[in-house]
Order: structure tokens, then sequence, then C-alpha cells
């Protein structure tokens, strides 16, 4: 695990594009790649907030738990375990790194090229926090996908086989990319909600359905348009992770980072409107 002090932004409520329900909180947890030192902390923020102000809460993992950090295994074990909170309801969506991993462990002797792509998709880091190794992957692929099933273990394998596509609470739907925006709810495709970009992120002008869209998949700035609110700020490459906490008719996000500057928002590409962040309060050693 990476070691340091980590640091909590936190950022100005801005006006949500929609009210939540009543009495209900919402949050939802970008995409963590294996960032388990980024997780437990921000984890523990989530749980103070619902405890410091009551009422029910929903959190909602947005997907992609594996691949490229250092420690996809603890990270699935954080996010199944939950909160331990009575008033919050969890839901654990499916990214599409996630669904790679599950579609190989689905069959009994996976396509070589399945396994190679999901190499493709920096699963190294995944391999190596299972104690495995990339030797692992040259054995026939009915042994690797055994010996893959065996380094997960029955609780991690029954997680993953559990994740789902979409979630909705009132206004808002949350799924790992996006929509097609053209699309109606009841034909949505699965591939499109795991790994579309355009046209649904400039999407807004021809926007129709009755719902904003909250989703991770695309790093890039935190966002709060008309149509989406977008949570992944690329925890991997940028050693940021970010939750959107959504109260009532406002919105804000709650970031955890291993360094106290500003320098992981600046390069990463996304929407012109900035969000204005309170300086950082450090949280203590990793």
């Amino acid at each position: 695990m990476v070691r340091g002090r980590r640091y909590l932004w936190r950022s100005r409520w801005l006006v949500a594009p929609r009210a939540t329900l009543p009495g209900r909180a919402l949050f939802a947890v970008g995409d963590v790649h294996g960032r388990a030192d980024l997780l437990g902390p921000l984890l523990e923020v989530l749980r103070r907030r619902i405890r410091e102000t009551g009422g029910e809460a929903t959190v909602v993992h947005l997907g992609d738990y594996v691949d490229r950090g250092p420690r996809s295994d603890r990270v699935l074990d954080l996010v199944a375990a939950g909160l331990g909170e009575p008033r919050a309801d969890e839901v654990a969506l499916l990214g599409n790194h996630d669904a790679i991993l599950v579609e190989i462990l689905r069959h009994t002797e996976p396509e070589p090229d399945l396994i190679d792509a999901w190499m493709r998709m920096n699963a190294v880091p995944t391999l190596l926090a299972l104690g495995l190794s990339e030797e692992d992957v040259g054995v026939p692929p009915a042994a690797f996908r055994e010996r893959l099933a065996a380094a997960l273990g029955t609780r991690r394998l029954a997680f993953l086989r559990g994740l789902r596509l979409m979630h909705r609470v009132g206004g808002y739907l949350f799924v790992h990319a996006g929509i097609d925006p053209a699309a109606d709810i009841a034909s949505l495709d699965p591939l499109t909600l795991l790994t579309i970009r355009e046209p649904f992120l400039s999407g807004s002008a021809s926007w129709i359905h009755p719902f904003v869209v909250v989703h991770g998949h695309t790093p890039m700035q935190p966002a709060v348009l008309p149509h989406r609110i977008g949570v992944d700020t690329g925890a991997a490459f940028t050693g940021a992770l970010t939750a959107a906490e959504i109260r009532e008719n406002r919105v804000r996000f709650l970031t955890v980072t291993d360094g106290p500057g500003p320098e992981w928002r600046d390069p990463l590409p996304g929407d012109p409107e900035a969000v204005s962040y309170e300086p950082p309060v450090p949280l203590g050693s990793g």
C-alpha cells in the first residue's frame, strides 16, 4: 500500500441539477482502481458525514475497483465490507475493468484474446495484489482462470458477480460511464453503460431524460452539468479519489489526495466550469 499523509478537499456547495428525495443524502464514489490507500480515508469521511447529519443515505460505488493501482484486492474487500452504517443503503456498480474480469471468471476456459485484452488494461497490478504474476498468464486459459478464482476467493467472487449495471434514486441515475442520450431507459445497452464517453459527456442540449446521470469512467475535473455529475478524478494517475455528496438541492465533492497541492486538478481534461475547493485538511498517515 502507498504510505504517507492523506488530505481531504471539500468543494464549495453548488446548485444540484435535481433535488434529492426528502431526508435522504446521496453519495457517489468514483473509480478507485486499486487505490485502497485513498478509499479507506474517503469511506471514513463518508461515515462521519452520515453520522453527523443524520437521516437516510444511499452510497453508490461507480465501479472500476481493479487494475492500475497496487491494491485491488483491498479495494474489493473494503467495498464489499461496506460502511456498517444502519441508515445507509450501499450499492456497488460494475465498471468496464471489473466487467472483463467477471467475464474471464464466467468461462471454464476463457478465450485467450479475452485474457490478453485484460492485460492491456493494466491488469498486472491486480495479479500481483492477488499473489499471482505475469508468468501465470502464460499457462493454458483454463488453468489461469482457476488460479485467478482461487486467488480471489469465494467472498470476492460473490461480490464481483453481484455488481449491478445501474441504480436509480429519484431524479438521479447512477451508472459507471453514462448512457446514450437518445436511448430509452428501458433499452439501455450494457456495453454503453460501461464505456460511453461522447455523445453523452457533452449531450445536455438534446437531453430527453427525467433524471441526471451520476458517473465515473472518464477522468476529469469534477463536473456538475444539467444532465450529469462526473466523479472520476483519475485516482490511479493523480492520487485523487472523489465522492459526490448530493443533499436536498445542493451538491459538493469530497476528494482525498495523497498530496497537499492543487496539481491533481490542473492537468485533467474536463469541463470549463471549475469546481472551487476549500483548503485541504490533513487526515493523517496511511
